[in-house]
């Protein structure tokens, strides 16, 4: 058994916080997302930029692949 001293509360007796809603984040990283995808915008971080550029020529390589050589 353990002491009535530890850190052990049964399931029963704790107290719960309500959740906060999250319908307002999922909207604002949803719309956040697709600012990101602006190069006007992902230009100014570096990483994000090679990331979208990347994607670019990979998609361009998809359609086409005798586009950069054979």
């Amino acid at each position: 058994m353990l002491k009535k001293n530890s850190f052990f509360v049964p399931r029963t007796q704790r107290k719960h916080t309500a959740k906060a809603s999250n319908k307002g984040l999922y909207q604002r990283a949803i719309q956040q997302s697709f600012v990101k995808l602006i190069p006007r915008i992902a230009i100014k971080n570096p990483v994000m930029f090679l990331v979208w550029v990347g994607t670019i020529i990979t998609a361009l390589v998809t359609i086409n692949p005798a586009l950069f050589g054979d």
